[in-house]
């Protein structure tokens, strides 16, 4: 056999790596790699939402009759006609909407910052710093902000040089001041470590040829950057507006659920908990639980939805103004010719 006929023979033979890939796999397998996993979210998630919906649709006892239960809003129907209610929702919805913005925009920057520094040892150094406060325990975090935020003695009112009630305000929106503050400094942790990680992924050829077309770190940066890292950024936009609506920063007010009632620093998750902790009311508790899943879903989808579109606006007017500049080049050369 020649030495043509056998390498076509070789190349018409599949490479180990595709061999393996489209190799069949028993059904079982795959499952039983996935079942701890499952089993997990099915005990810890599945289960308990279940049992906490089923709480929200169930009448309130009547005394005449304490053991029959039948389906109802009847929870729901209290739940929205309490005002501790409508200030955890209303401090949720803002904590998600100002924050996440704020996280993103601050995150993108220190990120960019990081990717740009050369040597690795340096880089590794600075994504440490800057993901401490991630790993660092929440309640320990929430116990010295409690302390910064301190009515008389805390830190930020000296360095302001102003008695700002941040936590101890009744009949003010101050604790959802010190909420911001505590959950973007929390919040820029893992956004910094996800966006440095796609940014050093970006293809570097892509910087080199924009070098050469004239187009400085700014330009590349809105050009090249933001354009390969759209998936991690509505990545990290999803479970951001997740995580902000289901803030729970109940350490700012010294772990004491009626506190945080008493001065408008009510969350949806602290909603829950008092009622669980103080009232024992497991079926509002329920009903507020369903509530969390419908607004998570909505706002998410909401913000992902403009945010879509704004992007897919953007890029159609990159497009007009490319196609302005091709069409006044052909008149100025057209012009050049007469």
């Amino acid at each position: 056999m020649g030495l043509k006929q056998r390498l076509k023979e070789e190349s018409k033979k599949p490479s180990l790596d595709l061999s393996i890939v489209n190799k069949r796999v028993k059904w079982y397998k795959p499952i039983l790699l996935m079942m701890p996993a499952i089993i997990v979210v099915v005990i810890f998630t599945i289960i308990p939402f279940i049992a906490a919906a089923t709480d929200a649709f169930q009448a309130t006892p009547d005394r005449h009759r304490p053991l029959e239960r039948v389906a109802s809003i009847d929870q729901f129907k209290f739940m929205f006609k309490d005002p501790a209610f409508h200030n955890a929702l209303y401090n949720s919805l803002m904590y998600a909407l100002i924050s996440i913005p704020i996280i993103l925009v601050i995150s993108v920057i220190i990120s960019a910052a990081i990717s740009n520094v050369l040597r690795k040892s340096l880089r590794g150094i600075w994504q440490t710093i800057f993901f401490l406060p991630y790993v660092t325990s929440a309640v320990a975090i929430g116990l010295a902000f409690a302390f910064l935020f301190d009515a008389d003695t805390g830190l930020l009112n000296k360095i302001l040089g102003h008695d700002v009630p941040w936590l101890k305000d009744p009949n003010g929106h101050s604790a959802l001041g010190a909420m911001l503050i505590y959950g973007v400094w929390r919040g820029i942790a893992f956004n910094v470590l996800i966006f440095t990680s796609a940014m050093l992924g970006v293809d570097k050829k892509l910087y080199k040829a924009a070098s050469i077309d004239g187009a400085g770190p700014i330009k590349q940066f809105f050009s090249i950057t933001l354009p390969s890292i759209k998936k991690t950024t509505f990545f990290l936009l999803t479970i951001g507006v997740i995580g902000a609506i289901k803030v729970f920063p109940l350490a700012l007010f010294r772990n004491n659920p009626q506190e945080a009632l008493d001065n408008n620093g009510s969350t949806l998750l602290i909603y829950i908990y008092a009622k669980l902790q103080i009232s024992h009311n497991y079926m509002l508790a329920g009903a507020a639980s369903v509530m969390i899943l419908i607004i998570s879903i909505i706002f998410s989808a909401s913000v992902r939805g403009m945010v879509s579109l704004s992007l897919k606006g953007y890029d159609k007017w990159k497009e007009k103004n490319v196609e302005k500049k091709i069409a006044n080049s052909a008149k100025m050369k057209i012009k050049a010719i007469k």
